[in-house]
């Protein structure tokens, strides 16, 4: 099988695999024709983008005053640090693959950008919700060579599926299994296009 037919069945496996729910709503919206996916075994992540993030109250919500809904520095902070972590540790359970902080040949890089979020309680709300909302995303996946885009996915996510109280603990909780569901997902992908 070719590189090209391996890659595109690797694309597949990253946005239908079942057993991960978490994605299932992402769409391709991009695959750049001829790329051989099985050349990479080293993937750069950048910063999780949410420099533009919008914060969308839900319709719901009695205050929609943007001062109750804007993420605090500590949330993108975590949210970025958690993103890094996660992904590096997922990828690097196969001695094949390594996050590098550096691109070249080999390497796909990997740009996500949250361009929105709706938390379905306020931080201070004592309410009981199912998740803590949801996300739109947009990965592009860039090589490292020519600096070419060869894909991108894009939609929305829930952010955590169980009824819970709302919490900085469990929003934190349901953000760090949406993002292992990624890191999963991904390395699928790399092991995929090396079949």
């Amino acid at each position: 099988m070719s590189g090209h037919m391996r890659g595109l069945i690797a694309l597949l496996l990253l946005v239908t695999a079942p057993w991960a729910a978490a994605l299932e709503q992402l769409e391709v919206e991009y695959v750049r024709p001829g790329v051989d996916f099985s050349q990479y075994t080293q993937v750069m992540i950048h910063p999780l983008n949410l420099e533009r993030t919008k914060v969308i109250p839900p319709a719901w919500a009695s205050d929609q005053s943007r001062k109750h809904w804007d993420l605090s520095a500590d949330d993108r902070a975590f949210t970025q640090q958690l993103f890094l972590s996660t992904l590096t540790a997922e990828v690097e359970k196969d001695s094949r693959f390594h996050v590098v902080p550096f691109t070249g040949p080999g390497i796909m890089e990997l740009e996500v950008k949250i361009t929105s979020v709706t938390p379905f309680a306020n931080r201070d709300e004592q309410v009981v919700t199912k998740g803590s909302g949801e996300i739109s995303v947009r990965a592009e996946f860039i090589d490292g060579a020519s600096g070419d885009l060869i894909a991108v996915l894009s939609g929305d996510q829930s952010v955590g599926d169980s009824y819970q109280l709302n919490s900085i603990d469990t929003n934190r909780a349901n953000v760090e299994r949406l993002v292992t569901a990624w890191g999963k997902r991904l390395l699928n992908h790399l092991r995929a296009a090396q079949r």
